[in-house]
């Protein structure tokens, strides 16, 4: 599996502002640092998130909710997730009608990362490389 870091994740929040509009930087270094650190978790032979729809679900939930950045979370998190899912050979296929009610469900705390997970798998193909 390939993982992204926190470069990836401010490269990708500082064109998604430049293209939609907003104001970039981030707000919380350490929030920031978790949300890259919770999709690699892997601890005594565990691994809480299995799979790569689970990883993706960890990193776009913990952005869209915790707000690392000062603007744009939901548009970043949904962006990293499908960068993420295309760089482990699936495409996120998700209009922007889908997504908008969904990233506002989850920054609402009204999504668990389970339920982003399985939406996740229903709106991706696998692409191989």
């Amino acid at each position: 599996m390939i993982f992204l870091d926190v470069k990836h994740v401010i490269d990708m929040h500082e064109i998604v502002i430049k293209e939609t509009g907003g104001e970039a930087g981030v707000l919380f270094e350490g929030t920031l640092d978790f949300c890259v650190q919770k999709h690699q978790l892997y601890f005594y032979g565990f691994d809480p998130y299995p799979d790569v729809f689970q990883k993706t679900a960890a990193l776009m939930h913990c952005i869209i909710l915790l707000h690392p950045f000062v603007d744009g979370n939901k548009r970043t998190g949904i962006v990293v997730a499908s960068f993420f899912l295309e760089r482990n050979d699936y495409r996120l296929t998700v209009t922007k009608e889908e997504a908008i009610p969904f990233t506002i469900k989850v920054a609402m705390g009204n999504a668990e990362i389970s339920e982003v997970a399985g939406w996740l798998l229903e709106h991706s193909t696998f692409v191989p490389a």
